[in-house]
């Protein structure tokens, strides 16, 4: 998997474990613990966008959601 994943040119990354901002994500947005850490990894690495089809996102104001 690693190798094809290399090949497309895709970074796996580690999930955030700084609770404090997953926490807040899901309170501020009423986001599901597994959300708020997507959202907490991502403010993390200073990513301005977010491609998912989950509604759920539709709120967060960090972040430009992409279809």
């Amino acid at each position: 998997m690693e190798l094809v994943l290399e090949a497309l040119g895709i970074e796996r990354i580690p999930d955030s474990t700084d609770w404090e901002v997953i926490k807040s994500m899901m309170f501020k947005y009423s986001l599901l613990p597994n959300d708020a850490t997507i959202l907490a990894t991502a403010l993390e690495r200073r990513m301005n966008a977010i491609a998912t089809f989950d509604k759920d996102y539709s709120k967060v104001q960090e972040l430009k959601v992409l279809p």
